[in-house]
């Protein structure tokens, strides 16, 4: 069985470009919601990775807080898009070694704007 954090901190690793998300244990039934995306299943998720990630300047991890297979990850979002870092939470649950859950929290506005 693996460590929740070492599981989480390679999802930030494909974030940052450092690895590729197929790479990372992602369940296929995964649940995700954002401020603005919400997905039930893996392969719509990592679609959005493949069009975001090359936007991605910096994921500046301030805070990581591990309650047994939950990880809540206090950062910095800097990305090349004209917003300033976008300071955000997400609480990830990790089952079975594979990453089950992902909430998303971040104030959205300024980046809706960039996006629409």
């Amino acid at each position: 069985m693996s460590d929740a954090r070492d599981i989480v901190n390679q999802y930030y690793q494909a974030w940052r470009g450092e690895r590729s998300f197929e790479s990372v244990p992602i369940a296929s039934d995964l649940k995700f919601v954002g401020s603005i995306d919400q997905f039930t299943n893996a392969q719509d998720f990592l679609a959005m990775t493949r069009q975001f990630v090359p936007q991605v300047k910096e994921i500046a991890i301030r805070h990581q807080l591990v309650d047994g297979d939950t990880v809540c990850t206090v950062y910095d979002f800097v990305t090349s898009l004209p917003v300033g870092p976008i300071p955000t939470a997400e609480v990830i649950q990790v089952v079975d070694d594979q990453i089950q859950d992902i909430e998303l929290i971040y104030d959205a506005r300024e980046l809706a704007k960039v996006l629409s």
